[in-house]
């Protein structure tokens, strides 16, 4: 309890200062409607009963406002600062347990209505967020989606081409060089537009009984010196003994695929990336660690939002593609910072789907 108290006054600080006008009008009219309350309960006789219980029941007023206006905190801050500022006139008009226990009570529910309400208050605000996200995110994939088709087209025929002029071109001609570049570059927008159309388009899966270790295995032996340099070693310790499971054995391969490569690319040269499966109960298991320097505290949050990247000519939609998989498959996938260094990407998969997996638009 003493721990809410610098809390709530922090809330309360943070709050006031970023009030706007309209913010400030209604904090006037909580703290009005309080001052009257109160006035009205230290103006009055103890011996009108009556008027005292009206008046406490009126206390409501300003905490349903301090809710809705406010939210959680400012149901909880409201609740408080009533307490406070009633307290002397409880204690003052206190009358011994067997003849006062209803104020108790009602102090008590006071606080639980506070505490609901303001719940109430907050799970309604995240919804509407939610939801405001998601239509935002069906705006941004209809537009993706129309533009990655009008590129497509022309980034075929400018990579055909180009493929076309370099096998005429001689081993020693200096723009065979300029040739490769504009292939190479060609491939990575292809790669990126790719990316986009998946963003944007429903899964459609097909489910088969595969090994989630033997196609792990499958994509280690493809990443292996993918990059023709071998800068980064690839460690497995794979589980040979999990059973078969209903999946997608192409979009698995492309979210193992996708850690890998991003676990490559985090770690340092001469670091060592392992991919680890397991079986945990009902559930198969994938786990890829880096050794790169982690991912910071304030972008932990988004790194599966879509178009979040920090590298560079990165689209930022691979692990948005990788989650939209997974959760098809009734599972789940997630990160945790290693003890030492870097992070661990983990995949959980049901043994058992007991349900068809799912055609989703993420």
């Amino acid at each position: 309890m003493l721990n809410t108290f610098p809390a709530v006054a922090r809330g309360l600080s943070v709050s006031a200062r970023s009030l706007t006008r309209g913010g400030k009008i209604k904090l006037f009219i909580i703290c009005f409607l309080i001052a009257l309350l109160l006035t009205l309960h230290y103006s009055t006789g103890h011996a009108f009963h009556l008027q005292h219980e009206v008046y406490r029941l009126f206390f409501y007023i300003p905490l349903i406002l301090a809710t809705f206006w406010f939210g959680f905190w400012g149901a909880v801050s409201t609740s408080i600062i009533i307490f406070l500022l009633y307290l002397p006139h409880g204690i003052d008009q206190w009358e011994g347990f067997s003849q006062s226990y209803h104020q108790l009570l009602e102090g008590g529910l006071f606080f639980l209505i506070a505490f609901i309400l303001g719940y109430l208050a907050e799970s309604k605000v995240r919804e509407q967020r939610a939801r405001l996200r998601s239509e935002r995110l069906a705006a941004v994939g209809m537009a993706v989606s129309e533009i990655s088709h009008d590129m497509k087209s022309p980034l075929i025929a400018i990579g055909g081409l180009a493929a076309q002029v370099r096998r005429k071109m001689d081993e020693d001609n200096p723009d065979r060089a300029k040739i490769d570049m504009v292939i190479r570059e060609t491939a990575r927008l292809e790669g990126m537009v790719k990316d986009m159309l998946n963003f944007s388009r429903p899964l459609h899966l097909k489910a088969s009984s595969c090994n989630l270790t033997q196609i792990a295995g499958e994509c280690i032996e493809v990443m292996r010196c993918a990059d023709g340099e071998c800068k980064t070693a690839l460690e497995n310790e794979l589980d040979p003994v999990i059973p078969n499971c209903m999946m997608d054995k192409d979009s698995i391969k492309q979210v193992i695929i996708n850690l890998i490569a991003n676990a490559v690319q985090a770690s340092p040269p001469g670091e060592i990336v392992t991919v680890r499966t397991l079986r945990h109960g009902s559930r198969a298991v994938l786990e890829v660690s880096d050794r790169g320097h982690g991912i910071l505290e304030e972008d932990r949050k988004r790194v599966f939002y879509p178009f979040f990247s920090k590298k560079k000519g990165g689209t930022g939609l691979g692990l948005t593609i990788a989650k939209k998989i997974v959760i098809a498959h009734g599972g789940n996938i997630s990160f945790y910072p290693n003890n030492d260094k870097g992070v661990t990407f983990r995949v959980t998969l049901p043994l058992k789907n007991k349900h068809r997996l799912q055609n989703v638009d993420f």
